[in-house]
């Protein structure tokens, strides 16, 4: 009898039917690998999603006002108005400069400034002199803030130290107004080129915050007062020392000391006090 031979197209109907259940098996191995692995990995990425989220929450109450110090950390002389804009947001006003301050009709100042950018924290008037950031001023309104104030080195924190605490700060002028309504103190320390072309002032800024930790010395401003209405008119620092060592500044600003108009006016303690009260309703 001659021999069976297999079909010519395949093995037997058995062999074939064999094959398919371990091909089977194979891809049903595959299917589950895969599928466990997608749940690890969709695991994983829940857990450290979860995980993620606590951090940002447990960030966001242990500094609540970290937004507020973002913000202030950016400002540096010569930005531009729109970069301003991004990170403190659209002002509140902006005031030109002869308005505020007040110019002899013969120099008009129009490209001259005060952006004033307000929250329930800091108030800052940012001056801009032909779109260029030419003096900030940062002035707190509550407790809620201590940003750093540096001027080469570190100065302290804002609203925690006083004007003599404030390391290697001797101004160069100052002044104060006593009024029946509001005071305002202003000191400056124009840096020049050592500074990097750069001129500091700390003040007290009459709208700003004045409760505790913050400071006024009133025997201190009162003998300030009183010497800076002498005749001779020349800056003497021994008369507000006993001012500076028993009050602490609510505001602190730099500005562009470059010998242009901005810093001509910033170099005069007393002709920055009118900025203190832009913005304000006294």
């Amino acid at each position: 009898m001659a021999a069976i031979e297999p079909p010519p197209d395949g093995p037997p109907a058995t062999d074939s039917r064999f094959v398919r259940w371990i091909d089977g098996a194979k891809r049903h191995r595959l299917v589950v690998a895969a599928t466990a692995a997608l749940a690890v990995v969709t695991f994983f990425a829940t857990a450290f999603g979860y995980v993620g989220d606590s951090i940002q929450t447990i960030s966001n109450w242990a500094n609540p006002h970290r937004s507020q110090y973002e913000a202030l950390a950016v400002l540096d002389l010569d930005l531009t108005p729109a970069y301003v804009e991004s990170k403190l947001g659209q002002p509140n006003s902006i005031v030109n400069w002869c308005v505020a301050m007040g110019c002899p009709a013969s120099e008009p100042r129009d490209t001259v400034k005060i952006y004033i950018f307000n929250t329930p924290q800091y108030v800052v008037r940012a001056v801009f002199d032909s779109n260029s950031l030419a003096l900030y001023a940062v002035t707190l309104m509550s407790a809620d803030l201590q940003p750093p104030m540096t001027f080469g080195e570190s100065l302290g924190k804002l609203g925690t130290v006083t004007f003599e605490q404030a390391q290697g700060i001797h101004p160069t002028d100052a002044a104060i107004h006593m009024g029946p309504a509001s005071s305002a103190y202003v000191e400056v320390l124009a840096g020049g080129r050592p500074a990097h072309y750069q001129g500091l002032f700390l003040a007290w800024a009459p709208a700003g915050w004045a409760s505790s930790p913050m400071r006024w010395d009133m025997n201190g401003a009162r003998t300030f007062d009183q010497a800076s209405q002498l005749p001779g008119g020349f800056f003497d620092p021994t008369t507000v020392s006993a001012f500076r060592a028993g009050s602490t500044p609510n505001t602190f600003g730099r500005f562009r000391d470059n010998g242009g108009f901005v810093a001509s006016v910033a170099h005069h303690a007393v002709q920055l006090i009118p900025l203190l009260y832009t913005g304000t309703e006294l």
